[in-house]
């Protein structure tokens, strides 16, 4: 016997290998070759030969002993879903070694395997709802965590990149400081203020510079008064 074949889907072509053998376990061919009808399958549960959709090759490849048959499994050849089927070997007329033979050669499924899982699946099923409800819950903002215990999550559990990209998240927050303003932003243009070059300022323009002196990061307009009357500022 070959064994169990697998689980297939509606249709599949089942392809079932068999040998012949005398007495002593030496390979040897049948009487006379095999044909489509000397292989048989039954749905377990019933005892009606399916025929339908079986080709049989014998020998294989001109091998002694070494045989195959191929199973069209469709609902039309009679093969139903959420079924286990039995591969008979039952000669009409030919013999191996002189001696007439019956063996169950295969077995096999068809989609009778998962059947609970898919049903799970489908759209209204169990998995399908529960992936729905974390859906719902998560959004695109991910996992929703209502409170931590105080020194659960710590560098022993994070990343090793993980500080850097919080430190980015605060850094770049949409308006993190003010409309239209980061905190990263914010600190380019405070520390441009507070701590770079500066050129102009007792005239009615005045300059700020970035760190690297690159660029001009605050240009002022300045009235007599010393009044700053316009600003624009670059803080990429």
């Amino acid at each position: 016997m070959t064994g169990y074949l697998g689980d297939h889907t509606s249709g599949d072509t089942v392809e079932v290998f068999f040998t012949t053998s005398d007495s002593a376990g030496a390979a040897v061919a049948p009487s006379t070759i095999f044909d489509d009808a000397d292989v048989q399958v039954y749905e377990t549960g019933t005892d009606i030969p399916l025929t339908a959709g079986i080709t049989v090759t014998s020998p294989v490849n001109s091998v002694v002993g070494l045989h195959k048959a191929l199973i069209v499994a469709s609902t039309g050849n009679g093969y139903n879903n959420n079924a286990n089927f039995q591969v008979v070997l039952n000669p009409s007329d030919e013999t191996v070694d002189s001696q007439t033979v019956v063996a169950v050669i295969g077995s096999f499924s068809i989609e009778n395997r998962f059947a609970g899982v898919d049903a799970d699946w489908v759209n209204g099923g169990r998995l399908d709802l529960i992936l729905d409800a974390i859906l719902a819950d998560t959004g695109t903002d991910g996992v929703i965590v209502a409170s931590l215990a105080v020194d659960s999550v710590d560098a022993a559990v994070l990343a090793t990149d993980a500080a850097q990209e919080i430190a980015d998240q605060l850094l770049d927050r949409t308006a993190g400081v003010e409309t239209s303003l980061t905190l990263r932003q914010w600190l380019r243009l405070g520390a441009s203020a507070l701590f770079n070059k500066g050129s102009g300022l007792e005239t009615t323009t005045g300059v700020y510079r970035d760190f690297g002196d690159t660029k001009d990061r605050i240009t002022a307009t300045i009235d007599a008064d010393g009044n700053r009357t316009a600003v624009t500022t670059d803080a990429t």
